[in-house]
């Protein structure tokens, strides 16, 4: 469920605009990982387990965006 965060807010990063397609790609992996190595993420993936509802999570799942995503489990 967070995979699918990051994907939409790493997707939608100006900087990677510019990039062709190799690039992009292995930009947005470098983004991803740092992202998972911080500690605010593993707290989050941490209460997606323990709080997070699965109607909130088939919500999630279906979002198409960041904003949507966010909606559903708040």
């Amino acid at each position: 469920m967070l995979d699918k965060y990051l994907d939409m807010t790493i997707a939608s990063d100006s900087e990677l605009a510019d990039l062709r397609e190799t690039e992009r790609r292995a930009a947005r992996e470098m983004k991803k990982a740092l992202r998972k190595a911080d500690p605010a993420y593993q707290r989050a993936f941490q209460q997606c387990e323990t709080e997070i509802s699965r109607s909130e999570y088939r919500c999630a799942m279906k979002s198409s965006t960041p904003d949507m995503w966010q909606a559903c489990i708040d």
